[in-house]
C-alpha cells in the first residue's frame, strides 16, 4: 500500500519522470532489450538521486508500473492466460521486499533481473518460473541408442580437486584440465559424474555408432527460476514442470527445447549433509542429473541467512531456523557448498 501511494505521488508531481518511465516502458516491451532498459534506467537514477534519493529509489518501480498494462496486452494477444501473467509480475514485489530488508525503505536496485517478467520471456507457471534459453557451456549429453544409458561429458575447464570448477569457493588448485574432442567416429572427454555434480578425471571415448550427442551448449531449454517466498513443495514443483513443458509446446511451438535444466544451491548433493532426505529440497534435488557450474561464490548463505551476509561472518551468523543452525554448524566444521546445475530428459 505505501509503494502504490508513492507510485501514485511521482506519477503526479514528476511528470518528467512519469513521461521518461512510459517511454522507457515502451522501449522494454517493444524491443525487449533488457540491456538498453537497464541503462536507460541506471542513468536516470544516478541523476536524480543527487537530489532526490526517494524518487531515484523508485523511479525502477514507475518504469514497471507502466509496463505493467502493456505486457498484459501484449501476453494476452499472444495467447498467455492472463493469471499466468498476473502470477509472473507479481514476482515485482518480492524484490521490493527484498530492497527494503537491504535498506530499510522500499524501492528497487536493480531491475534487470525483472526484464523477462515484462517482455514475455520469462512465465511463472504453478510454484516455479521459467523461460527458454540456450544450454550453458556446462558440458555434453549423450544417449546410448540401445541402452538409453545417459552419460556426460565436460567442456574445457579447469578442475579443482574436489571435482567442481577451478576458482570457486577460493579453490583455485588444479588437478587437471578436462578438455572435449570429437573426430569422425567418435567423443572424447571426462566423464561427469551427474550424481554429485563433479568432473572425474576420466577421459572417455564414445562411439558415435552407439552414442548420440542429445544436448550441447547453445541448444535451447527451458530454464527453471525458484521464486522465493513459497514452500518449496516437492508435488507442486512436479505438476509446475509438467505445466510448463505443454506450456511451451503449445505458446512457442516454433522453438524445439532439448531438456529442462536449472543452476542453484538447491541442487548441490552436499545439502544432504545438513538436511533430512525426506525434506522437499531433498527430493526436488532429486529430480534432476547434475553437472558443476561456475559461480564464485555460493549462494546458499545470502539466500539462508539473508542477502549481503558474508561467509567470513559464519561465527555470528542467525540461528533462528533448523536449516540455519544446520548450516552454520556445518560450515564452522569446513563444509563447503556449491551452486549446481541440473537437467531433466525427457
Amino acid at each position: 500500500q505505501v509503494v502504490n501511494e508513492k507510485l501514485k505521488h511521482y506519477f503526479h508531481s514528476s511528470p518528467y519522470h512519469r513521461d521518461t518511465a512510459i517511454n522507457l516502458a515502451h522501449l522494454l516491451v517493444r524491443t525487449k532489450s533488457g540491456y538498453r532498459f537497464s541503462e536507460g534506467i541506471k542513468s536516470m537514477q544516478s541523476f536524480t538521486k543527487q537530489y532526490d534519493q526517494e524518487l531515484s529509489d523508485f523511479f525502477p518501480l514507475m518504469v514497471l508500473a507502466a509496463a505493467a498494462e502493456l505486457a498484459l496486452k501484449n501476453n494476452t494477444e499472444a495467447g498467455i492466460p492472463e493469471e499466468i501473467t498476473v502470477a509472473t509480475l507479481k514476482d515485482t514485489n518480492i524484490w521490493i521486499d527484498n530492497f527494503y530488508q537491504s535498506n530499510g525503505r522500499y524501492g528497487l536496485s536493480d531491475s534487470t533481473l525483472l526484464t523477462g517478467h515484462y517482455t514475455g520471456n520469462l512465465f511463472k507457471i504453478g510454484r516455479l518460473q521459467y523461460e527458454l534459453i540456450p544450454f550453458s557451456n556446462w558440458g555434453f549429453i549423450f544417449k546410448n541408442s540401445i541402452t538409453q544409458e545417459l552419460i556426460s561429458l565436460s567442456s574445457e575447464k579447469n578442475v579443482s580437486g574436489s571435482g567442481h570448477i577451478a576458482g570457486i569457493y577460493g579453490e583455485e588448485d588444479i588437478a587437471f584440465q578436462a578438455s572435449f574432442e570429437q573426430n569422425e567416429d567418435y567423443y572424447e572427454g571426462y566423464v561427469i559424474d551427474n550424481e554429485n555434480g563433479i568432473i572425474l578425471d576420466r577421459r572417455i571415448k564414445l562411439s558415435k555408432d552407439e552414442w548420440n550427442l542429445i544436448l550441447q551448449p547453445g541448444d535451447i531449454v527451458i530454464n527453471i527460476h525458484i521464486p522465493q517466498g513459497e514452500k518449496l513443495d516437492y508435488e507442486a514443483c512436479l505438476v509446475s514442470i509438467e505445466q510448463a513443458k505443454e506450456f511451451f509446446k503449445k505458446h512457442f511451438p516454433d522453438i524445439k527445447y532439448n531438456a529442462v535444466v536449472c543452476g542453484t544451491w538447491l541442487l548441490d548433493v552436499n545439502l544432504l549433509n545438513i538436511l533430512p532426505e525426506e525434506s522437499n529440497i531433498i527430493k526436488f534435488m532429486s529430480l534432476f542429473k547434475k553437472m558443476p557450474i561456475y559461480f564464485s561464490v555460493p549462494m546458499i548463505h545470502e539466500r539462508v541467512f539473508g542477502f549481503d551476509f558474508d561467509v567470513k561472518d559464519i561465527a555470528s551468523a542467525p540461528e533462528n531456523t533448523s536449516l540455519q543452525r544446520s548450516l552454520k554448524e556445518y560450515t564452522q566444521k569446513g563444509g563447503k557448498m556449491y551452486n549446481t546445475g541440473g537437467f531433466i530428459i525427457d
